[in-house]
């Protein structure tokens, strides 16, 4: 994916049409794809993602890592998220900042962040068979203005893809 980015087109390695607002009405099964979805970013975009868990089998909850950012924990709950009501209750004064977070088995977790760091994130279920049913996905978080705000380019002698 690394490449693909650097190179400024997915080369058919990606799909930039990661389901963001999914209609409440879809089933648990029904949110797993085949291939590698992802979500673009800008550079400098405030983001806010909020993880709804869909109890399918019992479980404890699902511990979620993202690579190369930490974020604010800001609202946490049981239940179905409900985007009328529960932002109200997030806590903006003293957030936890972590990289990692949990969405427990029946609620969900909401977290903030700004994308300031360019290049593919993988952001993923610490649970291994979670990641491999596709509880996974990269941020693309697109170069800045400036210089030190852009990807660096593959060292020389890497190898691509494929090699």
């Amino acid at each position: 994916m690394m490449y693909a980015t650097f190179d400024s087109g997915t080369l058919g390695v990606y799909n930039k049409s990661y389901l963001i607002y999914p209609d409440e009405e879809l089933e648990a099964a029904n949110y797993a794809y085949q291939g590698t979805n992802v979500i673009m970013l800008d550079y400098g975009d405030p983001v806010e993602l909020v993880f709804q868990a869909i109890v399918v089998t019992p479980a404890g909850g699902h511990p979620l890592h993202l690579h190369g950012y930490s974020f604010f924990q800001v609202g946490m709950n049981n239940g179905t998220f409900d985007n009328s009501t529960d932002p109200a209750s997030y806590n903006l004064d003293d957030p936890p900042e972590m990289n990692t977070t949990i969405v427990y088995g029946s609620g969900w977790t909401a977290v903030r962040f700004f994308a300031n760091n360019p290049g593919v994130w993988f952001f993923h279920c610490h649970f291994e068979s979670q990641v491999s049913w596709g509880m996974a996905t990269a941020l693309i978080v697109k170069d800045g203005p400036n210089p030190d705000q852009k990807l660096k380019p593959p060292p020389v002698g890497m190898p691509s893809c494929g090699a």
